[in-house]
């Protein structure tokens, strides 16, 4: 199965079979970029790309939470706000490491609490659409407690909330995906994420639709010259 996808001006890279793949945007045959006998995962664009992505796929699938992922929320609703500009190199953007573009969340039916949380936070700041199955509705956290025989155990004590809606959120509901998508038995076994290829579509046609923006940078400014004249002391 087609996993942990990366998306490049002119390329989606992703891992298949324990090897790394690649394959024009536009779309055509893939290629094998690794052969090794070991397992190779998560591929990622040399930084020196990464400020020019103009989308990316975050696959929230299987994520069995810990915490509510709100920094990636925080981290993709950031905006190019300024640039700084060298002399002898490009510009540089602030904020840094921002991915201004088309935004796509993968989740399923196995993604629980904090994969419940994430989904819900994606969709109420709008940072672009949903694929997948329904989360799996675990929404609540849990304390531990120790025991004086050096053992512990958690008891479900706390769950999320709207403080605006005065409602319950994703316990024993979980987030529908705004596109849902199921990866069949049939697919799974012909190799196929159905998820991922609906994921990878919406993007590509947000792109085609987005107009980018080119970088208005203005000529250096030239001042005018200050003569100031020197008085010569006389020697004594």
């Amino acid at each position: 199965m087609l996993q942990t996808p990366t998306v490049s001006r002119t390329h989606v890279a992703f891992a298949y079979a324990d090897d790394i793949w690649i394959v024009e945007r536009q779309g055509g045959e893939a290629r094998r970029l690794t052969t090794h006998a070991a397992r190779e995962r998560s591929p990622v664009f040399s930084p020196d790309g990464s400020v020019d992505k103009q989308g990316i796929i975050v696959d929230g699938r299987f994520n069995e939470g810990g915490r509510a992922a709100d920094y990636i929320i925080d981290t993709l609703k950031r905006v190019p706000l300024q640039r700084a500009a060298l002399r002898d190199g490009a510009d540089i953007l602030i904020p840094a490491g921002i991915i201004n573009g088309q935004k796509v969340l993968l989740t399923n039916e196995m993604a629980g609490s904090g994969g419940d949380s994430l989904p819900w936070m994606w969709q109420q700041t709008k940072l672009g659409p949903v694929v997948g199955i329904r989360t799996g509705g675990a929404g609540v956290g849990a304390s531990t407690h120790q025991l004086i025989d050096g053992g512990s155990f958690r008891i479900p004590d706390w769950g999320w909330y709207d403080p605006l809606k005065g409602t319950w959120l994703m316990e024993n509901r979980g987030v529908a995906p705004d596109y849902e998508v199921e990866i069949t038995p049939a697919d799974w076994q012909a190799g196929r994420d159905t998820q991922l290829e609906k994921a990878v579509q919406l993007a590509l046609e947000a792109l085609k639709k987005r107009v980018p923006m080119t970088p208005k940078r203005p000529a250096y400014p030239v001042y005018k010259q200050c003569n100031v004249s020197l008085r010569k002391e006389r020697k004594t």
